[in-house]
């Protein structure tokens, strides 16, 4: 089975003209044909990111934006800016949320590589102001350590009540086992008072065994 691939286009290039479509030959002959997947950046939204499981793609999700920013006016880059900080907001708060789908280390890669792409564009483009008028930091030591022992928390109390839920399984367990133990031990000593009484009464030891459904070792016993 051939894997999925997919082809990623970070800018939308007009020049790029090249057929996602392969061909795979055999002595001469076409034997399959697969066509690639296309994921175009500039089409692909946080909820995109989300619902597909494409988490690699977060950090350089804002890099749709450089062309933009290339192009803007004075005007226009002001407006861009605050297009940028809200997706990278967005971004990392999403970031945060999937500590249970991806590892530790992959979410302060996604982090880092969102910073260096934030520091990018504010060198770039907006002369370092973002940083200078602290709308976002440029540094993610500190929100990763945060978010970190936040994720500690919610791992440790989902721990505690995994323990929580299979003691009190366990514990309903027991308490029903005793329960059925308590059940089959009355309806032994009914059988076993049954047994006797016959006996008294000069019953067969067989008939006995045939009425109550005990063993012959056990009306043994009770004859002993």
């Amino acid at each position: 089975m051939i894997p999925e691939q997919s082809v990623i286009y970070l800018e939308n290039n007009k020049k790029n003209v090249n057929s996602n479509n392969y061909e795979f030959w055999w002595r001469d002959k076409c034997v399959a044909s697969i066509e690639v997947k296309q994921l175009k950046l500039w089409e692909i939204e946080v909820e995109d990111v989300l619902e597909h499981k494409l988490y690699n793609l977060f950090p350089v999700l804002i890099f749709k934006y450089r062309l933009k920013l290339q192009e803007a006016t004075t005007e226009e880059l002001e407006k861009i800016k605050d297009e940028v900080l809200v997706e990278i907001k967005q971004i990392w708060q999403q970031s945060r949320s999937i500590y249970v789908e991806i590892t530790e280390r992959d979410i302060d890669l996604i982090l880092s590589v969102l910073g260096e792409l934030l520091s990018y564009f504010d060198r770039v483009f907006f002369e370092g102001n973002i940083s200078k008028v602290g709308e976002f930091k440029m540094t993610f030591t500190e929100e990763i350590r945060g978010y970190r022992n936040q994720i500690d928390k919610f791992r440790q109390a989902a721990k505690q009540a995994e323990e929580e839920k299979k003691q009190a399984e366990a514990e309903k367990k027991q308490a029903e086992e005793k329960a059925k133990f308590a059940v089959t031990k009355a309806k032994l000593q009914e059988k076993f008072d049954t047994a006797k009484r016959l006996l008294a009464k000069g019953m067969d030891a067989e008939f006995v065994i045939d009425v109550t459904g005990l063993s012959s070792e056990q009306i043994e016993s009770i004859q002993q």
